[in-house]
């Protein structure tokens, strides 16, 4: 029951001792202007409780001044008419939470704009088909169960059993007999092949084995062996011939080749290659030669073996390095070793070159190549040259270079060669009793020498021996030795006499790894070339080492004797050692001319003393500087500090 203001403000008067003369009602509706709506208004607030402005009649609750109205919101749901999807209806839902007012929220309503499409909860996969009818309620582009009754993805008229879902379907198996139609024999006759599994056109009854399309009927192979009887060495035996297949009464495990009639036992055919045992030099061998032709069965037939009755000697090259046994290859089975392989030791040794350098890593005797220098003196009495005779030196056996005079009556010619063996030919050509020669070592000791003879074309030597066309004038040859000259036969860049390089590698094999290069510190100072020693050769010269006044970089900083008495710090021409007596100052030295600048200006050991008087003479006298901006600030100075004397002048010094 609600209870009027009105009621309880007579309550409250009733209540009071004494009349409040503050207390009106202006219009006469029994409650005081102060608590009144509208006190002018006699109506209120008794036709509008809670003053909101909306009779009672049109509040949907006059008691709550924020409640709707019935204009505004018939069912007084608290929801505009406009906002709400029933507004006769309370419990009806609201647009924004029901956006087609199908009364399905819009989280559960598979279209909250289509009122046609139905809630999640009836249509998993909202493709409009109610899940009890639908395959699949989670895959909109499933199948019915209307028209697809096993629900397997094929239409009832596509599918040979709509009521099995592993059933054939027609495209697959035309007579829906369960066999598909490429492994059918017929696929318009459902008996097909039941009636012929292996489908060779021979019925189960008559096929000698109907899982093997390979296997004939009954009727052509007796024995069901897979031979025609006619083939067949016993059409009644299903073992033959599968022990005879050349039916030549051998059985096959006896048989050199079953297949073929005439070819023996193995027993007097090992190999089964045709030629008896006792004719066969390996009858383990089909390719193995026969006594007939190869005397000593080393595999090399007769005409091409140099010694038939010796099976360590024939032509076959086995390693493919262009010898054989037959050629002295002492191991026919490594292709780097062979006679002259190490070309630079011997040209006939039998010796191992694995890296084709010319060089061996095994002991031999072998000429270590040196250096020959000569100097040939060459006259022509007819002053027009040798014409086309020729002095030419051979190196080891081939031809190096040829010496002639071009033109004139004399000349000399110098040359080094390095050879184990040089020989020296001449050459005779046209107007050889004009020529003569002398051939010198390069120590200057005399070799060979010859000249024309008469009018004849050949020359004389000293022992007035003729000497004819390619005739050897001097020949000689280094002593030989043993030596291991290659000691890496892995790279053909390392050998004794090779370079040696910055590498890492113990190039020439003598023991020491990269010496004779910038990367060896060939003076034992620990620096090398490359570490910045400029002289290597001498083990107190190096980066960082004490200058001494001897005329060298002894440090390597490329100035000979800085740091010593001996060096001319300042540049004025003179050091400690010429009698600077400042070689930080260039105004400074034996040689200056002394200023009154209280320091000794010409090293004679006394300060400022001048001869003479100077007009410009600056006494020396010591001020402190109060300048704040002067970088000597509270620092005592002098005029010495900022001026000096050049030519009688006195100039402010730079800073």
């Amino acid at each position: 029951m609600r209870i009027s203001p009105a009621l309880i403000l007579l309550a409250l008067i009733g209540c009071s001792d004494k009349e409040n003369p503050s207390y009106t009602d202006d219009d006469g509706d029994g409650i005081y202007s102060d608590v009144d709506c509208d006190p002018d208004d006699p109506t209120k607030p008794l036709e509008d409780a809670d003053c909101d402005g909306i009779l009672t009649t049109d509040d949907c609750d006059d008691d709550d001044a924020s409640s709707t109205s019935k204009l505004e919101d018939a069912d007084c749901d608290g929801v505009l008419t406009d906002d709400d999807c029933d507004d006769s209806n309370e419990d009806s839902t609201i647009v924004v939470d029901d956006a087609d007012c199908d009364g399905v929220l819009t989280a559960d309503d598979c279209d909250d704009s289509n009122v046609d499409l139905l809630a999640v909860a009836d249509d998993g996969d909202c493709d409009g088909i109610l899940t009890d009818d639908d395959c699949d309620d989670v895959d909109a582009l499933s199948t019915v169960v209307a028209d697809d009754g096993d629900c397997d993805g094929v239409l009832t008229d596509e599918d040979c059993d709509d009521s099995d879902e592993d059933s054939t379907i027609i495209v697959d198996d035309a007579d829906c007999d369960g066999v598909l139609t490429a492994d059918d024999c017929d696929d318009t006759n459902p008996v097909m092949p039941l009636e012929d599994i292996d489908c060779d056109g021979v019925l189960t009854i008559d096929d000698c084995d109907d899982s093997n399309v390979d296997l004939l009927a009954v009727a052509d192979d007796t024995d069901c062996d897979g031979v025609l009887t006619d083939d067949d060495c016993d059409d009644a035996d299903s073992t033959m011939p599968l022990q005879d297949t050349d039916c030549d009464g051998v059985l096959t495990i006896d048989d050199c080749d079953d297949s073929n009639v005439e070819l023996l036992a193995v027993v007097d055919d090992a190999d089964c290659d045709g030629t008896l045992t006792s004719d066969d030099c390996d009858d383990n061998d089909p390719l193995s030669t026969t006594v007939a032709s190869d005397a000593d069965c080393d595999g090399v037939l007769t005409a091409d073996d140099c010694d038939d009755n010796d099976v360590s000697l024939n032509e076959d090259d086995v390693d493919g390095d262009g010898f054989s046994t037959c050629d002295l290859d002492c191991d026919d089975n490594d292709g780097s070793t062979f006679p002259g392989a190490a070309f630079n030791q011997s040209m006939t040794e039998c010796l191992t070159d694995g890296d084709g350098d010319g060089f061996s890593p095994d002991s031999a005797f072998v000429f270590i190549p040196e250096e020959f220098c000569y100097d040939v003196d060459m006259y022509d009495t007819a002053g027009d040259g040798w014409h086309t005779n020729t002095l030419d030196f051979y190196v080891d056996g081939t031809l190096q270079t040829s010496v002639t005079l071009v033109a004139g009556s004399s000349g000399t010619e110098s040359l080094c060669l390095t050879a184990s063996e040089v020989e020296v030919v001449w050459s005779a050509g046209s107007f050889a009793s004009e020529i003569a020669f002398a051939i010198y070592d390069d120590g200057g000791t005399l070799l060979q020498s010859a000249s024309g003879h008469g009018s004849g074309t050949y020359l004389l030597d000293v022992n007035s021996v003729p000497i004819i066309n390619q005739g050897t004038v001097f020949s000689e040859m280094v002593t030989g030795s043993v030596a291991v000259l290659d000691c890496d036969d892995t790279d053909s860049g390392i050998f004794t006499g090779a370079v040696e390089l910055e590498n890492g590698f113990d190039d020439d094999c003598d023991g020491v790894i990269d010496n004779d290069t910038n990367a060896f510190d060939d003076d034992g100072d620990t620096f090398s070339e490359n570490d910045g020693d400029c002289d290597d050769g001498d083990a107190l010269i190096f980066p960082g080492a004490v200058e001494f006044e001897n005329g060298l970089d002894d440090d390597c900083d490329t100035i000979a004797d800085n740091n010593t008495n001996a060096y001319d710090d300042d540049g004025d021409g003179y050091t400690e050692n010429d009698g600077d007596c400042d070689d930080t100052d260039f105004f400074v030295n034996p040689f200056a001319t002394e200023v009154i600048n209280n320091l000794d200006d010409d090293c004679d050991g006394v300060i400022d003393n001048t001869s003479g008087t100077s007009p410009d003479a600056v006494p020396d006298f010591s001020l402190p500087d109060t300048n704040p901006s002067s970088p000597t600030v509270g620092q005592n100075i002098s005029p010495s500090d900022y001026l000096q004397e050049i030519s009688g002048w006195y100039f402010i010094k730079s800073t």
